[in-house]
C-alpha cells in the first residue's frame, strides 16, 4: 500500500474496495482477438458435437441402421471439421473486416458448396472428369471420413487427411498472420 494513504483514515464508505484498488488486485489482462476467436470456436464446437451426439444416438436407438460406429474415425472427422472451420473462420474474420463485400461473395460461394461436398451423393459414384475436381474440396474428405466411421465396409480410398489439415492450417496461418498484423487498424476503422 502506498504511503500517505492510510485506509483507516480514509473518508471512503468501503475501505476494502479502496484497498483493492490501491493494491492493483482488480487489474485484469486484456482480451485479444485470439481469445474471442478461441472462445467462440470452443462454444460452437461443443454445441455441434452435442447436437451430433443426440442425433446420431437417437437414430441408432430408434432405427435398425446396421452400422457399426468406429469412435476414433468419427472423432477424427470432428477434428478435421473443427480444424478446417477454425482455419476458414480466421481467414474470413480478416476478410469480413477488411472487405465488407466479402460477406456477400462468401455467401454466394458457399451455397453450392453444400451440394458439392458429398453430403447428398457418394463420391465414388461421380464420373471421373468431375470426381477429380471434387477431390480438391476438403469437405469431401471430411464427409468420407465420417461415412467410413459409421460404415465399416465403406472404402474411402480417396480420403487424404493431410490435404484437409494442410488446407485448414494454411487458411488459419494466413488469417491469423493478417489479423495480427492489421488488428489495430481494423479496430480503429
Amino acid at each position: 500500500m502506498p504511503k500517505g494513504l492510510p485506509v483507516s483514515n480514509c473518508r471512503c464508505r468501503n475501505r476494502h474496495l479502496l484497498a483493492l484498488k490501491l493494491s492493483g488486485a482488480r487489474t485484469y489482462p486484456s482480451v485479444t482477438f485470439v481469445d474471442a476467436m478461441v472462445a467462440r470456436f470452443v462454444v460452437n464446437m461443443m454445441t455441434q458435437i452435442s447436437v451430433a451426439y443426440i442425433v446420431f444416438f437417437g437414430i441408432l436407438l430408434m432405427f435398425d441402421t446396421r452400422t457399426s460406429p468406429d469412435l476414433p474415425t468419427i472423432m477424427l472427422a470432428f477434428v478435421m471439421t473443427g480444424t478446417f472451420a477454425f482455419g476458414i473462420g480466421a481467414f474470413n474474420c480478416f476478410m469480413f473486416s477488411i472487405l465488407p463485400i466479402w460477406q456477400q461473395v462468401w455467401s454466394i460461394f458457399t451455397r453450392p458448396l453444400f451440394i458439392l461436398s458429398g453430403v447428398l451423393f457418394i463420391y465414388d459414384k461421380v464420373p471421373e472428369p468431375y470426381a477429380w475436381y471434387l477431390w480438391f474440396n476438403p469437405l469431401v474428405h471430411v464427409v468420407g471420413t465420417m461415412r467410413s466411421g459409421f460404415y465399416f465396409n465403406y472404402d474411402a480410398a480417396y480420403i487424404s487427411h493431410a490435404y484437409v489439415f494442410g488446407v485448414a492450417l494454411s487458411f488459419m496461418l494466413v488469417g491469423l498472420v493478417f489479423l495480427r498484423r492489421y488488428h489495430k487498424h481494423l479496430l480503429n476503422r
